[in-house]
């Protein structure tokens, strides 16, 4: 159940938890008034979740993905040579669109900070690319934003890009978008 946006106000920055999760020996960066957004989560069960419920709800879905590719491991084509795992983008998007509808500050920070600035790549299964831009962005300079896809071949697994977030963590009463 959505408990509206009007809960999730707290726009505090992650601080370092200690917890018993693994990661940087045993140091993870959990954003405050939640308990599963950041490296890892320090939730003691799968109930636990944080001040923030709805936006914690976002991050547990997300890290319960069970659509992983770890780092090193090779899933059909793809070789994951990340140190981190990486994700089929069904969970990214969804990660994406639950974030984008609790949008609150901390939601949209969360989501400025994974999809904007990590620019984390995910894994999909479709027809592979070509070369001729399909959309064009032009932001100061044109680029491709959208390349054609070749159809009349069979779909491969490939990567994609981190989809742009477009709800800026800026405090006030108006969500900001990004025109482009």
């Amino acid at each position: 159940v959505q408990t509206g946006a009007s809960q999730e106000d707290d726009g505090g920055m992650a601080a370092p938890t200690k917890t018993t999760t693994e990661g940087y020996d045993g140091w993870n960066v959990i954003f405050p008034g939640t308990k599963w957004c950041g490296a890892g989560d320090v939730a003691k069960k799968y109930d636990d979740l944080g001040l923030l419920v709805d936006t914690d709800k976002c991050c547990r879905a997300h890290d319960l993905c069970n659509e992983t590719l770890a780092p090193g491991a090779t899933k059909n084509n793809l070789t994951n040579s990340s140190p981190f795992t990486k994700l089929s983008c069904k969970c990214d998007d969804d990660f994406y669109n639950c974030l984008e509808k609790v949008d609150s500050m901390v939601s949209n920070k969360i989501g400025n900070l994974y999809f904007n600035i990590l620019k984390r790549q995910c894994y999909v299964q479709d027809y592979p690319l070509t070369n001729k831009c399909k959309t064009f962005r032009s932001f100061l300079k044109i680029t491709c934003k959208e390349y054609a896809k070749n159809t009349r071949a069979p779909k491969v697994y490939q990567w994609r890009s981190a989809k742009l977030y477009k709800k800026l963590p800026i405090p006030g009463p108006f969500s900001v978008e990004l025109p482009f």
